[in-house]
Formats: C-alpha cells, structure tokens, sequence
C-alpha cells in the first residue's frame, strides 16, 4: 500500500517552521494561532480552517506573514484534494518570497512545488525544483533554519526513494535528515519533524517487512508527535495506520483494530481522500483476514467509492476546461467558414474572368510553395494552427482560474511534446492519445489540454499535421520520392487512406499533394 504521507511530506511541514527571532506580541499571537490551525482545526474542520488561514493573510502586516499564511491555505487545499488551488496559492507565496529576497521561503516552497510534480509522476521536474530550493538554501544565513531545511530535503529525497521502491536508500535519506534534525533547539517545530522522521523510517521498514523496526520506529514518532500536540492530528493518523499494518501482518489482530479504528476516526473529519482511502483499504484486509465477510465488503465498498469520487471530481474540473476550449474552438471553426464564404465569393467573381483564372492560379501556388518552403526553415508554424494563439503561461491569481495544471507542469508537458516531435513517433499509424500519455509519463486529461491549448487542435489533427510536416520534408530532400504515388505517400508517414492524407495535406499547405509535387520538380529544374 502506498505510503499516505509520501506527496506532503514537503507540502506540510515547511509551513510551521518558525523562525526563533525577532520575537514580538504580534509574532507570538500569530504562531499560536498558525499552528493551533495547522495541528488540530485543519484535522476536524477544512472548512474553518481555511477561514482562519485566510483571514491571517487579510491581516499580516509583514511579508513573511503574507507567505506563511498563503502556504497555510495551499495545505488546506491539499487536504480538500483541490492540487490546482493548492499550487496557485504556493505560486503566489513564491512571488512574494521572490519579491522580497526571502530565501528561507523561496527554499521551502520549492520544496513543496518539488513534492507536488513527485505526486503527478513528475520525477525529473520535481527534482530540478528539489536543486532549486537547495541553491536558495546557500544564501539563508541561519544555521538553524538552513539546517531544517537541509533535513527537509533528505526527507524528500527519502520520499522519492520510496516511491520508486529502494527502501534501503530510503532510510539513508531519512535517518540523514534526523542528523540535520536533532541539533535544533528544543521546540515543538523540532519534535514534528523528528516524529515525522520516524515515521516514514517506520514505512520504509514495512516495506522491507522488517516489522519490529517497523514497530518501533512507529511508536516512537507517536511519542513524539503527542508532545507537540495532544489532540488528533493527521500526522497521529498515519502512524496509527501504520501501526494498524505492523500489527495486522504480524497477525495480532485486536492491537491492528485499536490502532485502525484510531486511523479511522482521524481520517473521518480530516480530509484527505488519499488518507481515507488507504484506512478503508487496511481495515477491509484486516476483516478479511479474520474472515468477517460482511465488513470486508462494507469497507471495500468504501474505499473503492472514495476512490470513484476522487476520479469524478477530476473529472468534473477537467470537463468544465474542455466545455470552456469547445466555446472557443467553435468561434475560430464560425470565423473560418465566414473567411470561406467570402473567399467562395470572390471566387465566383474570379470565374468572370476565365481567361486570368488559370494564370492567377499558377501563382498562388507558386506563392503557397515558396510560403511553405521558408516555414520548412521552421516549422514551428507548422505544427501550431495558425489562427491559433497560445495562451499565456502567467499564472491567474483568480482562485477559480481556468488553469487544469500548474504553470511549472503546463512548462515540462510542452517541453516532452517538443521532444516528440523532433522523433518519427507519430508515424505509427494508429497512435492514440492514451498510448502517447504512457510515453510522456502524463494523464490525458493534461496531455489533451496542452495539445489543445498550445497546437491549436485536438489530438488527431496535431499528429496529422506533424505527418504531413514529414512528408514535406521527404518530397523537398529525397528526389526519389517524387515519382511514389499518393497512396504509398500516405501510407509511409502513417495515414490510414488516401483521401484522408490528401484532404489533410491540403489543410495544411494549402496545395494538393500534386501540385506541391509539381512545383518542387519546377524548382529542381529551375523554373
């Protein structure tokens, strides 16, 4: 079972680093007010939460506050299952912190942008933000707080090891982050991360089913973990669900129920669906062991509906972005068909004078080619519809943006489709939007998007168009294809039909495969 705390390791913790100076009547209400919202109102109540959050940022009178706050709001997003408001808010802090030359935040919130690429398959880019924050955290002057901040990223880099299963690199990483961890001056800040630590070496230990090392690092991240807070915390309810696996696989089932019921009751008001999801999914396998059938399917049912509800939420945000991209492609598709008509009657004008038709043709096509020849030099134009612009990679700051991904991601998905366009990929005849989503390592709700958002057309037209790029290209360098008949044209950059490559060929150059031929013989023999 996937590790629940793995994707906010980062995302959370950095947000209650408080800084040990400076210390004033304001400083000293505000982090008794963050960190009692953060540990316990954020654990029973999202909702009330997010209203204090945000009424600490209405009144920071500092920027440091303004950034503390607006990360406090992007957790409490997180834990909404809401990634897209979760990163608008973080994008926003990282502003700020730039603005402001605050390389302690600017360190943090790369941190949580590196955690948050990590959750959607990211690996590469969320590790460049990982580098980021560390080079960030050279020009932080505290030792202290560069210190934190150094375990913070072994306790990441420990998160990617254990995602990509190397359980034993893991724990390096974590018990390196302890290292950084343990010097800090006494504090509740120090315990939360010492017991965080323990935790995730509790899971790596599970992993390797090394269960009394599991066991005992577990218990003593919740030693730890309640002196920093004695209410339910969130952190509380992973390590009594980690416990609830330890003792289950040891098959003493009455400790693997009292630590599992502890996880449920915690995961009832604190958000989180992936949390929830992995309760329910432990407690079904522990009703199965112990042969209670009935339960068994109660909690299996539930988890597989909060499963369900996570995809449909998805889904509804996706289907709204591609309703609001349909509007708009629907006003260029009417501009063209007006563009069309008018061209129809200019045509039937042009019929008037027969004897200028053909002459007039000629040199359209001529222009049409020489046109296309230079674009050839570039064929950036090529690929993207040409009525078509790009939408700008600047964030919204409006909560209820358009935005389905965050900029960094929206960045690193165009950067993978450049890449593959430079290859021969979308030759394959039946290429379909899901496979090319396994290639790129991305959904198809982001890689729909990007296409349809930065090419200019959905799926099936972005691909024909790179294959008639292709074939161009074979017509102008290699002589011998001039004499190959339509049908082996089409065939060979990966059209289904004939007519489906000519009506698409003409889409895109504006001449027929004929007449492009034509005027490429023309230009050989010097015409």
């Amino acid at each position: 079972m996937k590790n629940p705390l793995i994707g906010i390791v980062i995302l959370l913790f950095p947000i209650v680093i408080f800084a040990q100076n400076k210390s004033s009547v304001h400083k000293k209400a505000f982090d008794s007010i963050f960190f009692h919202t953060y540990m316990e109102t954020a654990t029973t109540d999202l909702n009330k939460a997010l209203g204090v959050a945000d009424s600490l940022y209405k009144t920071s009178k500092t920027n440091i506050f303004k950034v503390r706050s607006l990360m406090l709001i992007s957790d409490i997003y997180h834990r909404k299952a809401n990634r897209d408001s979760s990163i608008h808010y973080a994008t926003i802090a990282e502003e700020i912190a730039n603005d402001a030359n605050i390389y302690t935040w600017q360190a943090r919130i790369s941190g949580v942008l590196s955690t948050q690429y990590r959750n959607m398959g990211l690996q590469k880019q969320g590790k460049v933000y990982l580098e980021r924050g560390l080079e960030a955290s050279k020009m932080i002057e505290d030792v202290n707080v560069a210190n934190q901040f150094k375990g913070q990223v072994f306790q990441e880099k420990g998160c990617y090891a254990l995602s990509e299963e190397q359980y034993n690199q893991a724990i390096r990483h974590f018990t390196t982050a302890q290292f950084f961890f343990k010097p800090l001056p006494q504090s509740q800040t120090r315990s939360s991360f010492l017991s965080q630590t323990e935790e995730q070496l509790g899971t790596a230990f599970l992993r390797l089913k090394k269960l009394d090392s599991a066991q005992l690092h577990y218990e003593k991240g919740l030693d730890l973990a309640n002196l920093t807070s004695d209410g339910k915390t969130v952190f509380k309810g992973f390590i009594f669900l980690g416990l609830g696996e330890v003792y289950l696989a040891k098959k003493k089932y009455q400790k693997a129920i009292d630590n599992l019921d502890k996880a449920l009751d915690i995961s009832n008001s604190a958000g989180l669906p992936d949390f929830k999801a992995n309760v329910y999914k432990t407690l079904a396998q522990y009703y199965k062991a112990i042969g209670n059938i009935d339960q068994y399917t109660t909690y299996n049912e539930q988890y597989l509906m909060v499963v369900q509800n996570s995809v449909k939420n998805n889904q509804h945000y996706a289907d709204n972005i591609i309703t609001k991209t349909e509007y708009k492609l629907k006003n260029i598709v009417l501009s063209r068909k007006v563009i069309f008509i008018c061209a129809l009657i200019l045509m039937s004008l042009l019929l008037l004078k027969s004897s200028l038709i053909f002459k007039r043709m000629q040199k359209k096509e001529q222009q049409l080619y020489r046109e296309m020849v230079k674009e050839l030099k570039n064929p950036t134009g090529l690929i993207l519809q040409k009525s078509t612009e790009t939408p700008s990679l600047i964030p919204n700051r409006n909560v209820s943006d358009d935005r389905l991904m965050s900029k960094e991601t929206e960045t690193a998905l165009l950067e993978q489709l450049k890449i593959f366009e430079q290859g021969e990929q979308y030759l394959q005849p039946n290429l379909t939007l899901p496979q090319l989503s396994v290639e790129l390592h991305v959904n198809t709700k982001y890689l729909s998007y990007a296409i349809n958002n930065h090419k200019g057309s959905d799926f099936n037209n972005y691909i024909n168009r790179l294959r008639i790029l292709y074939i161009l290209k074979k017509l102008r360098e290699c002589p011998e294809y001039l004499d190959y008949k339509i049908g082996y044209l089409s065939y060979e950059c990966g059209f289904s039909s004939h007519s489906k490559f000519t009506a698409t060929f003409k889409n895109v150059t504006g001449l027929t495969p004929s007449s492009f031929i034509n005027q490429v013989r023309k230009e050989q023999n010097g015409e």
